[in-house]
């Protein structure tokens, strides 16, 4: 299986979060984000693919990365709990966000509409946009979305930085529909993973609740399949 590519411009980052000495000094932290709007997707945001991206937007300078060197190396100021051996992508200490506070589950829709013809490019014997099949199809797309306007996660990792990266991000959720106002991280007294996990992290697998096959490590995509694996809910404690 091919191991991840580590970008030029994200290796600084890689050598500086991976350092042992750097990892020794993270602490329990919880990220408290309050928003505008709705925060839409099928699942909630990672605090570790948004500490991602911030990284390598910071350093692409708002490049987007390609998919020919697919999986990528994607470092993030967090404590790094395990190393798949067959990937060589890393776990981090970090909990997806949570909504804190009255909560909504509501259903948000996005439109595709056909241009309009006076709008197309016509050329001789080109036939005119159609609206019910082709590229020109008009959609309504269902999306769930909450109505929550706190929400936080847990890590372990570096105040400052964490801090740093996360005021770089200005909105959440798909669809770009939650607006970020406000940021805070805040000491924890204990980090605990709630979280599925790939299995092979742990001597036992058996001890894990609700497996399932689901992203664990960004970018999270289905697309990358390196970052797909059986997980398994940790115990309890």
């Amino acid at each position: 299986m091919d191991k991840p590519t580590l970008l030029g411009e994200l290796r600084p980052y890689w050598e500086r979060f991976a350092d042992p000495d750097y990892q020794e000094t993270m602490e329990a932290l919880r990220v408290v984000v309050h928003t505008e709007g709705v925060m839409a997707g099928y699942d909630n945001p990672t605090l570790d693919g948004l500490l991602a991206w911030a990284v390598q937007h910071e350093a692409l300078r708002g490049q987007t990365m390609d998919s020919t060197g697919s999986p990528y190396l994607l470092p993030v100021p967090l404590y790094r709990l395990w190393t798949c051996p067959d990937t060589g992508l890393p776990l981090w200490a970090a909990n997806p966000f949570q909504p804190h506070g009255p909560n909504v589950k509501t259903v948000e829709y996005w439109h595709k509409r056909m241009i309009r013809p006076e709008h197309a490019r016509k050329q001789k014997g080109q036939r005119q946009p159609y609206g019910i099949k082709g590229r020109y199809k008009e959609k309504r797309v269902p999306l769930p979305a909450q109505t929550a306007r706190t929400w936080w996660a847990d890590c372990i990792g570096d105040a400052d930085e964490v801090a740093r990266l996360m005021d770089t991000v200005e909105v959440m959720g798909k669809r770009r529909k939650a607006l970020v106002v406000e940021v805070r991280v805040e000491p924890l007294e204990q980090f605990r993973m709630c979280r599925p996990v790939p299995l092979g992290y742990f001597d036992d697998p058996s001890i894990c609740t609700a497996r399932t096959y689901t992203g664990w490590t960004p970018p999270y995509w289905s697309g990358v399949p390196q970052c797909q694996a059986e997980c398994g809910m940790p115990p309890l404690g």
